[in-house]
């Protein structure tokens, strides 16, 4: 691979341009964000052209031959569906991010609420957060009816479609049906940051750089990987697999 900085040829034995200086995407940590964009940007583009799941943090390449992200199908970029009720009476919007035979991939149009990642703080990660909590039980049972809830697919660590070594090493909980997207993901499912733009910043549920920090999306849709205070209170979008039915 080359630098995208300098142009200077890289292998995967060193942690930075041995040229320039650059940090490579197999780091352990990314010196700062803008090194971090100028890689995911040549490597999304690979993605497009290949049809792969790339795993940002090890650049592991995977065929991705039964799910299908939307960023990759013109034709499915505008699909949305309406699914739940919000606390005002107004059915939810969900953008969908990716198909996979009769199920979808999806991901609240906009932020539901905002809340702390995580009540207490101190070191936490997803599986012991309150934010995992409250979504798997309250948000579930309030803001969908009977019939909503059994279309929801339990998230299952052999489940087609995820990136497994993502959400297992993020800890989601087999049965879980409701969880926040991790960075990889945020990567792989949006074109660009102006497709994660929004009025307001955004919880993911991936660490931060810090054991109490977690990882978020800014207003302007670039990606934070140094992270918040899991104390703070910041904005919820819920991701889900729902069945699609007939």
């Amino acid at each position: 691979m080359l630098c995208p900085a300098c142009n200077k040829e890289m292998s995967m034995k060193y942690y930075n341009c041995p040229k320039c200086g650059l940090v490579a995407p197999w780091a352990d940590e990314f010196a700062n964000e803008l090194s971090f964009y100028k890689w995911t940007s040549n490597l999304y583009s690979i993605e497009l052209k290949l049809g792969s799941i790339i795993k940002q943090d090890s650049i592991v390449h995977k065929k991705a031959e039964t799910f299908q992200p939307v960023n990759s199908d013109p034709s499915l970029a505008s699909y949305a569906i309406r699914f739940g009720t919000d606390k005002q009476g107004q059915k939810i919007t969900w953008k969908i991010l990716g198909k996979s035979k009769q199920k979808a991939l999806i991901i609240s149009n906009d932020i539901i609420c905002n809340k702390p990642y995580n009540t207490l703080s101190g070191n936490t990660f997803w599986k012991n957060s309150s934010l995992r909590s409250w979504l798997n039980n309250e948000f579930l049972n309030e803001y969908f009816n009977e019939d909503e809830r059994t279309r929801i697919i339990p998230f299952m660590p052999k489940d087609e479609g995820t990136d497994n070594s993502e959400f297992s090493r993020k800890g989601i909980p087999e049965g879980d049906k409701v969880f926040l997207l991790s960075k990889d993901e945020a990567l792989r499912f949006f074109k660009d940051n102006v497709a994660r733009t929004l009025d307001s910043w955004w919880w993911l549920r991936s660490s931060g750089n810090k054991p109490e920090y977690a990882a978020y999306i800014r207003s302007n849709g670039v990606i934070n990987n140094e992270g918040a205070d899991t104390y703070y209170v910041g904005g919820v979008r819920p991701a889900m697999w729902i069945s699609l039915g007939n």
